[in-house]
């Protein structure tokens, strides 16, 4: 575990044992690759905001699943599971709008065939897909005091395989 993903699980867990939190959503959404390494992706992802929902600037973390579908032949793999931790900052610009990014680590499940082949199907050495940070700026559109939909644009800083997606989601807000 990187000293990111450590600093980052410690502000999630100090989130999570707060007494009160002021707001959770449950995050469901689905994306297209911007380039030819990946499909699709599917998360889910759940946000717990410090602030009061009446604030114009919220900030909170976030906990989650990936799936990837990959595209790329010289990978082990067809597809990825990898969890997330991260933070999360928003700013409402109306009512119902507001933009908002997530920054954080993403993490394998486990390392099993998540590394390079070479040409002839033998694994390259250090070529495993490992932990890495991400960056989502998103839209979000609030249609009421329960659900809302948004747009955002992954952005995951891997050297070894370009993994952004660009794609639309549904939120639960409770």
């Amino acid at each position: 575990m990187n000293k990111f993903t450590l600093i980052l699980s410690i502000l999630i867990l100090l989130t999570l044992s707060q007494k009160s939190l002021a707001q959770q959503k449950l995050r469901f959404s689905g994306g297209l690759g911007t380039n030819k390494d990946i499909t699709y992706n599917f998360a889910v992802d759940l946000s717990f905001n410090f602030l009061e929902e009446s604030s114009k600037f919220n900030l909170g973390s976030n906990i989650g699943i990936y799936y990837y579908d990959f595209d790329e032949p010289l990978l082990a793999t067809k597809d990825l599971y990898f969890y997330h931790l991260g933070l999360h900052f928003e700013y409402r610009i109306l009512e119902r709008l507001s933009v908002s990014t997530e920054v954080g680590s993403r993490n394998p499940f486990n390392d099993d065939n998540y590394n390079f082949n070479d040409p002839s199907g033998n694994p390259v050495p250090n070529s495993d897909l490992d932990s890495h940070i991400y960056l989502t700026p998103s839209l979000d559109c609030r249609i009421n005091k329960t659900l809302g939909v948004f747009l955002f644009y992954n952005v995951a800083f891997e050297d070894k395989l370009d993994m952004n997606t660009i794609g639309i989601g549904v939120s639960l807000n409770y």
